[in-house]
Formats: C-alpha cells, structure tokens, sequence
C-alpha cells in the first residue's frame, strides 16, 4: 500500500550543523596536535602546515559526501496507522504507540525555518519543512488510531482563576 504522505527532511538543515561540528573537531585536534609539537620544540615547515590542511580538507569532504549519501535516503511516509522512518534502517512507529506528538525547535531550525516532531523518547522526524502542517496531520492521523484519547496531545492551557469550580474557590477561603 503506498503511502498517503511522504516528506523528506531538509538537506541543508542537515548539512550545515554537521559540518560545523566536524570542522570544529578537526580544528580542535590539528590545534592540540600542533600545541604538542610545539611544546616539545620539534620545527615544523610550511610543507607540514600545507599537509595537515589539505588532509583536514580531505575529512571534511569525506564526512560531508557521507552525510549527503545517507541523508538522500531518509524519508518520513505516512500511513493511516503508523509513521514509517526510511533509511540506512527502517523503522515503523505505530501511533497507538504514541503518547503525544511535539515540536521541537532550536537554532538552527530557526535559521532555516524547520522543526522536529518528537514520537516517542526514542524517535523523531527532523527538519521538517512546514512543520506546523505536519504536526496537524500527524495529530488527525493520532487522533484516528486513539479514539479514547478525545484531545490533541501536547500542552494544555492552565486553568484560570475564574474557570475554576465555585466549590473548590469556597473551599480555599
């Protein structure tokens, strides 16, 4: 049965966290490389330096074609009963599984306009364009498959004074 929706998460929000804390780890070990050999007063010629870029370089772009490979097989497939994660591995999480759906978002979602769906503690579909129409969907699809459960899971509203039963205002005073 195919799916009744499919989204793929988007590649550039993806990407560019990646890469950042991968360049920052490598330039954080060339550093600590470097700082050694310094201390221990070993001369070291352009030669070196020009090598050590070029092989940062290399990993950088190693990783970064890597990430693209498997990133271009991820996909979030919506079926009326369950959300099918596909990638390296694919995973199924049925919404009856689900206790509720919530949006995520930090920096970078918001540099890039996307946010993630939390699932369940161990799942979630990241950067997610148009989050707000995914969660809605994905919400009408919970609420299908939960019929006992008559609202929409996520936060509630507190409750204001004047909502409050007349009894339970008397028993406080």
């Amino acid at each position: 049965m195919p799916a009744e929706y499919s989204i793929r998460p988007l590649l550039r929000r993806v990407f560019v966290p990646h890469i950042l804390r991968t360049l920052g780890l490598i330039l954080v070990f060339a550093f600590a490389v470097i700082l050694n050999l310094i201390l221990l007063k070993v001369e070291l010629g352009a030669l070196i330096y020009a090598i050590v870029i070029v092989v940062m370089l290399i990993v950088l772009a190693l990783d970064a074609i890597l990430l693209y490979s498997n990133m271009n097989l991820v996909s979030y497939d919506f079926y009326p009963d369950r959300i099918d994660i596909k990638g390296k591995k694919e995973k199924s999480i049925m919404f009856k599984d689900m206790a509720e759906i919530k949006m995520q978002k930090n920096v970078f979602d918001n540099l890039f306009r996307t946010a993630s769906l939390q699932l369940t503690a161990k799942y979630s579909l990241k950067a997610l364009i148009n989050p707000e129409q995914v969660r809605d969907y994905a919400q009408k699809l919970w609420q299908r498959n939960n019929p006992t459960k008559t609202s929409v899971p996520g936060p509630q509203p507190p409750i204001q004074q004047s909502q409050q039963p007349k009894q339970a205002i008397q028993a406080k005073q």
